[in-house]
């Protein structure tokens, strides 16, 4: 059993949430149109309350995303660890992984495309980071109800964040490609998306 600290964190959790569940309501529509059309987040960027709503609901749910990360190690290098461990080193992961990928954004912006544009395409991940979590959670709540293996419960919480991740790179590319031409597109995918990830992915498998 998780012990208080880790309920008082699960509770802070849910509440901001709750607090985002007005926000996630009124673009709802618009995250469900950009799986299909990369334009629709072109046009969820250029709403500047649709946005604003989007970047603050994805900050809410940004905690849940974590325990949840961490709660079923779905980093697998935190599969020994115990519950605050694994949640600190999560936690930290995540942080980083946004510095970096905030960073190489401000170095490489560049001037091939116009800033809404640019912008237009970045924040993209912002859209299905929110979709990610909405989904994560209704497959948590899924399982749980079914009283589904963890293991279960990780493969596919895990493939859901993978899946998501693709489809947002995708939209990024076509939105830097539509605006900047192919080798421009190219160029940002591999500073602003491989550079990141790359670290990412690096820096686990070294500890």
């Amino acid at each position: 059993m998780p012990d208080v600290g880790i309920k008082i964190l699960t509770a802070f959790a849910c509440l901001t949430g709750l607090v985002a569940i007005p926000s996630i309501s009124g673009i709802m529509p618009n995250l469900l149109s950009c799986l299909i059309k990369w334009r629709e987040s072109v046009n969820l960027h250029s709403s500047v309350s649709l946005s604003r709503m989007r970047n603050f609901a994805a900050i809410a749910v940004a905690p849940a995303f974590i325990l949840m990360c961490s709660h079923f190690r779905l980093i697998p290098w935190t599969e020994d660890y115990g519950d605050w461990k694994a949640l600190g080193y999560t936690a930290l992961t995540s942080v980083l992984y946004a510095t970096v990928r905030y960073l190489c954004r401000q170095v490489f912006r560049g001037n091939r495309l116009r800033p809404s544009d640019f912008l237009a395409a970045t924040e993209t991940i912002y859209s299905f980071f929110l979709l990610g979590v909405i989904v994560m959670s209704i497959s948590f709540c899924t399982c749980f109800a079914v009283n589904a293996p963890s293991d279960v419960v990780t493969v596919v919480l895990m493939t859901e964040i993978i899946v998501l991740y693709a489809m947002s790179v995708l939209r990024e590319t076509q939105i830097f490609t539509h605006y900047g031409g192919i080798s421009s597109g190219f160029l940002y995918l591999c500073t602003l998306e491989c550079l990141p990830t790359g670290l990412l992915i690096a820096s686990m498998l070294l500890i």
